[in-house]
């Protein structure tokens, strides 16, 4: 399985399955580059942004739409989780709405959720 973000791409199965688990744990951890490290947990917490929009959104205008694509993001935050568990990584999502570790990820949710206040 693949999963590809902007110009990244994070091959999620680990490429050595062989040992006992703490060997395959450790040999797991080494085979992600930084920037593999770092776009799973980019996409993790993505993810988390943008359904945090459209769940703020569909407080505001009661639009099922807006629910719809919510539970979408939640299901792409789900796949993304089993990713960061198997190559023990920390998971960088915060349980609370427009709460956010990576602060550019904040300021684009607050941004998105003004200009959503405009209109549906």
């Amino acid at each position: 399985m693949i999963f590809f973000s902007a110009s990244t791409q994070v091959y999620a199965e680990p490429k050595n399955t062989k040992g006992n688990n703490s060997e395959r744990n450790t040999s797991i951890a080494n085979e992600l580059s930084q920037d593999e490290i770092d776009s799973l947990l980019f996409m993790r917490e993505e993810e988390k942004m943008a359904r945090d929009v459209y769940l703020t959104q569909y407080e505001s205008w009661n639009d099922s739409v807006f629910d719809n694509i919510a539970t979408s993001e939640q299901e792409h935050m789900d796949a993304i989780k089993p990713l960061l568990d198997t190559y023990n990584l920390p998971d960088p999502v915060i349980d609370e709405i427009g709460a956010f570790a990576n602060s550019e990820l904040e300021e684009l949710y607050n941004k998105l959720v003004e200009d959503g206040e405009a209109s549906a």
